[in-house]
C-alpha cells in the first residue's frame, strides 16, 4: 500500500453476501462500500465493522447496519421434480480454547494452534485453517504479537460424521510446526446433532425457469427446526432456503442441503416445495466510510 494509505476490511458479513470498496487501498479520505447479497442470504439485520489498517497504526472499526427483508411474494412452482437422498447424521461440536503466551518474550505471527491426534472424520468449520497433519488454525497474522501474559479465546466449530467421540491434543506453534512458549486450556464440549439431506431440483418444463428460486419445507416434524433456512415462506410461514441456481434449463438440475435439529423422540419427516420469489434484496451501496491517519491511530471520522 501506498504511504498514508488505508487498507479497509469487512467483518461480519452474512452468509450469501459479498462485499467491495470504490477504491481499496484508501488515499484520500473515504470509500464507498458496496455490499451485494443474493437469494441464499438469510432475512434479519447484521452488523458489519469496517476495520482500516496502515502499517503499524491501530485501527478503530466503524460500525454499520445492515438490514435484509423477506420476500415480498412466492409463486409454486409445478413443472419441477424434488428428489432426497439418504439422511445423514452430523454432530456439530462446540468448544473454547484460551491461547496464553507463559513465556518472557513476545511471540511473532504467523502463530497457529497444531490439532494433533484430531479424531479422523471431524473437521474444524471455524476460522482460517491450514490444511495438513495436524490441521493448523491461525490465531495471530504474519508480524502480529502475542505479548507475555497475553491471552486469546477461541471458539472452535467442529463437525463430527462418525459416531467417534471428538478429541485432539492443542500445541502453540510457529508456521515451521515448531513448539512456542505457550498453553493451550480447553472448555467443555457442547453438542448439537443435526441431520443433514440434500435434494434435487430437476426442471422438467420445455422452457428456462428464472428464479429467484426457494425450497419451502413443509409439514416438518412438531418441534424440529431447519437450522439452515434463509426466509420464511410469506403465504404458509413454512422455513425456506434459497437456492444459488439463478435459473433452470430444460432438464437442468440443481442441489441444495438442508440441515435439520430434531431435539424431539419423533423421526423427522417433512414434504417440500419449489416457489420463486421476489428478490430478498439487490445489491446496495453503503453510505461512504471516511477515515484520517492522525498521530498514528487510524480515526473514523464520519459515518454518513
Amino acid at each position: 500500500a501506498a504511504p498514508g494509505s488505508v487498507t479497509l476490511e469487512v467483518l461480519g458479513l452474512p452468509l450469501g453476501t459479498t462485499a467491495s470498496f470504490d477504491t481499496n487501498p484508501v488515499v484520500g479520505d473515504s470509500a464507498v462500500l458496496t455490499v451485494t447479497t443474493t437469494n441464499t442470504t438469510p432475512a434479519g439485520t447484521f452488523e458489519l465493522v469496517v476495520v482500516g489498517t496502515s502499517g503499524n497504526a491501530n485501527a478503530i472499526p466503524v460500525t454499520l447496519e445492515l438490514t435484509i427483508s423477506q420476500p415480498a411474494t412466492v409463486t409454486p412452482l409445478t413443472n419441477v421434480t424434488l428428489s432426497n437422498s439418504g439422511f445423514i447424521n452430523v454432530t456439530r461440536v462446540l468448544q473454547q480454547a484460551t491461547v496464553r503466551n507463559t513465556g518472557t518474550t513476545a511471540l511473532i505471527g504467523p502463530l497457529y494452534v497444531a490439532l494433533n491426534d484430531l479424531t479422523p472424520g471431524v473437521t474444524l468449520q471455524s476460522g482460517t485453517v491450514q490444511a495438513g497433519t495436524p490441521p493448523l488454525l491461525l490465531i495471530k497474522g504474519l508480524g502480529e504479537t502475542l505479548d507475555p501474559g497475553q491471552s486469546v479465546v477461541l471458539t472452535l466449530e467442529f463437525e463430527n460424521l462418525t459416531p467417534e467421540v471428538l478429541s485432539f491434543t492443542p500445541q502453540l506453534v510457529n508456521a515451521q510446526g515448531q513448539l512456542q512458549g505457550g498453553s493451550v486450556i480447553l472448555g467443555g464440549q457442547v453438542l448439537t446433532n443435526r441431520i443433514r439431506v440434500q435434494t434435487t431440483v430437476t426442471n422438467t418444463a420445455s422452457t428456462v425457469q428464472t428464479g429467484p428460486f426457494y425450497l419451502s419445507v413443509d409439514t416438518l416434524t412438531a418441534g424440529a427446526t431447519l437450522s439452515n433456512a434463509t426466509a420464511i415462506n410469506p403465504t404458509s410461514t413454512a422455513p425456506m432456503i434459497g437456492l444459488t441456481a439463478p435459473s433452470l434449463d430444460p432438464g437442468a438440475t440443481a442441489t441444495i442441503l438442508l440441515e435439520f435439529i430434531n431435539p424431539t423422540p419423533e423421526a423427522l419427516s417433512f414434504t417440500r416445495s419449489l416457489v420463486q420469489g421476489v428478490s430478498i434484496q439487490p445489491a446496495k451501496p453503503i453510505k461512504a466510510v471516511k477515515f484520517k491517519l492522525k498521530k498514528g491511530l487510524i480515526n473514523k471520522t464520519r459515518n454518513r
